[in-house]
């Protein structure tokens, strides 16, 4: 077991899928004192092997940790498992509650801030075990923070809701990285392969991605507004791809740490979730802004009639 230290502090990754969230989170664990995990909200779906339980949008995608093997047979996590005194494959790391409980907590935490939403919760049944989740999660961030010696846990969970529950736990041992993308972007991204085929019959998937996109990004925008500037900031993915040590700079000054180094370290790594990207061993960064000559005119016709008054006020014309 490493030396212990302070109880970590979380540094929340929060975006819509396909926005740099793995790339991110992958250069911020390359730190000394920083170690990420990828997505540990999937933790248990992780565990058990089980696509659905961990939100895997293919059935083929590989449930393995980044180091290549299985969650329960990883020696990293395993010692996370006995460090927390939690069994992975029981214990609920992700929201499960209703959509009217979550609505009731959602609203409590935008009008009244991560207190309101905890007395919110503790109200009803559902409410509980929805506080219950993030309750297990920092008991998985302590263990790996006694596990690893490291002060920063990096979760690139994504879920602003997610977010908002881990606030209501323990709202000073967290902090925000609000990561943003260029809607057209993350609509391209989220239509070709075999995520194509995952948008029901009838709409374009062009449009219903986007919608998808807009719904995510307001919400990120209004649940990130009762964090205090002083433990949050936001990143935008073509800036951060662009200018990779200036956006560190301004990450490493919302933590108060003197110096990040934007770069992706070849050694092991013990990340679920995110990118398939993530098992390649990619050692860049790069931007991708395929979407400019992919999407047809009707794609973007369709992007902005649904989610371009959305991406003009995230700062893209």
């Amino acid at each position: 077991m490493a030396e212990r230290h302070e109880l970590p502090t979380v540094v929340f990754v929060a975006g819509v899928s396909r926005s740099g969230s793995t790339v991110l989170d992958l250069a911020l664990g390359s730190n000394p004192d920083f170690v990420s995990v990828g997505e540990l909200r999937r933790l248990q779906g992780y565990a058990r092997r089980d696509h659905e339980l961990s939100g895997a949008l293919s059935t083929t995608s590989e449930l393995r940790c980044t180091c290549g093997a299985w969650v329960d047979e990883c020696a990293l996590w395993l010692s996370v498992e006995r460090e927390a005194g939690l069994s992975f494959r029981e214990t609920p790391f992700k929201s499960g509650g209703t959509v009217l409980c979550r609505r009731a907590v959602q609203a409590a935490y935008m009008i009244a801030g991560p207190a309101a939403a905890c007395a919110v919760g503790a109200s009803t049944r559902c409410g509980k075990a929805e506080l219950a989740v993030a309750r297990n999660c920092f008991r998985v961030y302590d263990a790996i923070g006694a596990v690893t010696g490291s002060r920063y846990i990096v979760d690139s969970s994504k879920s602003i809701y997610h977010y908002a529950l881990l606030r209501a736990h323990d709202a000073r041992r967290v902090r925000l990285i609000l990561l943003n993308r260029d809607g057209r972007a993350v609509t391209h991204s989220m239509i070709r392969g075999d995520r194509a085929t995952h948008w029901a019959a009838g709409t374009p998937p062009a449009m219903q991605a986007a919608r998808d996109w807009a719904r995510q990004a307001r919400s990120m925008r209004l649940l990130s507004h009762k964090t205090p500037p002083s433990e949050k900031v936001t990143v935008h993915y073509e800036e951060w791809c662009s200018d990779p040590e200036g956006e560190f700079g301004r990450i490493a000054q919302m933590l108060g740490v003197p110096e990040l180094q934007p770069r992706l370290a070849r050694d092991v790594r013990h990340n679920i979730g995110g990118s398939p990207s993530r098992l390649d061993g990619h050692t860049e960064i790069r931007l991708d802004e395929r979407w400019r000559d992919a999407l047809s005119e009707r794609d973007l016709a369709m992007f902005e009639q649904v989610a371009g008054a959305t991406n003009r006020r995230l700062g893209y014309g």
